[in-house]
């Protein structure tokens, strides 16, 4: 009977946690409130359900002091680890493919300017490593009608992207 109930269980964790999640596509305006009601449950069960009794194992002369100090480096060791200054944009910073892809337009003046300057648009995901000072291959044809070999125009050795 017990096995029965603790499966039971596992069975509705998972299917509301589907439900939450196509629910979440419908009202994902809601979220920060949602977010809200979570942060402020595990709020209450910290400080009205064991923070009480982690005081009152506190026996001893500063033990009381002691206890709350530790729960207050906890409280400052996640927010330096995890807090406001968490940076998305540090190396070893991956996101799933696809997830988030920015655009970017790059012009390029080139030395012969030809009264116009290379646009390229570049979609890349964020786990990428790009560089904004692109060396791009550009097949350049001159006012005398040749074309030229990829940045050979330029006296630049084509390079690989």
């Amino acid at each position: 009977r017990a096995v029965l109930l603790c499966a039971m269980t596992a069975v509705a964790a998972v299917l509301g946690g589907v439900a939450g999640l196509s629910a979440l596509h419908w009202a994902e305006e809601l979220l920060p409130y949602a977010l809200m009601v979570s942060a402020a449950s595990f709020l209450f069960i910290t400080l009205y359900g064991l923070l009480p009794e982690l005081l009152e194992g506190a026996h001893g002369r500063g033990a009381k002091t002691r206890a709350v100090l530790s729960v207050a480096a906890g409280v400052i060791l996640s927010l330096v680890l995890l807090g406001p200054g968490h940076d998305h944009d540090h190396p070893g910073h991956v996101h799933a493919p696809g997830a988030a892809v920015e655009m970017h337009d790059h012009a390029h003046d080139h030395e012969h300017d030809h009264g116009h300057d290379h646009a390229h648009a570049h979609a890349h995901a964020h786990a990428e490593d790009h560089d904004h000072d692109h060396d791009h291959d550009h097949d350049h044809e001159h006012e005398d009608g040749q074309e030229h070999a990829p940045d050979e125009a330029h006296g630049n050795e084509a390079k690989p992207d």
